[in-house]
């Protein structure tokens, strides 16, 4: 962890600046644990940023790989969770129903741009 922290610092600003929207917005999930869909945001994100992001990054030394371990987990989370809000299971409260499309628009978000992070990465290894 302490690696990939010291190689973050050479990150571009709006990429810091997006990690640091991605943290805030996961944090405020913490205030509405009683909301199963919160529960499930949060414990994935933690599980990404703690759990599979170092781990990868121990194993490759490269950076960019963070991006890839957004698509273990956040793709389905976003699936189950607007299913779930479809259906009508989301939380009432207005601000909790915020929170949790904020964390969704976080998702879906960081998807796409991991994917441009990683179609570059793979442009960057191929054979010219």
């Amino acid at each position: 962890m302490l690696g990939m922290m010291k190689e973050s610092r050479h990150l571009p600003t709006h990429v810091k600046l997006w990690m640091a929207v991605m943290v805030l917005t996961f944090a405020a999930q913490a205030f509405y644990l009683d909301s199963q869909l919160h529960v499930i945001n949060l414990v994935t994100f933690l599980i990404t940023v703690g759990i599979f992001a170092p781990l990868s990054f121990n194993l490759t030394g490269n950076i960019n790989v963070l991006a890839a371990t957004h698509f273990i987990a956040w793709p389905t989370v976003l699936a189950y969770g607007v299913h779930q809000v479809y259906l009508g299971q989301g939380p009432a409260e207005p601000v909790a129903m915020a929170v949790l499309m904020a964390a969704y628009g976080v998702f879906f978000v960081s998807l796409v741009l991991d994917y441009r992070i990683l179609l570059q990465e793979l442009s960057k290894s191929r054979p010219q």
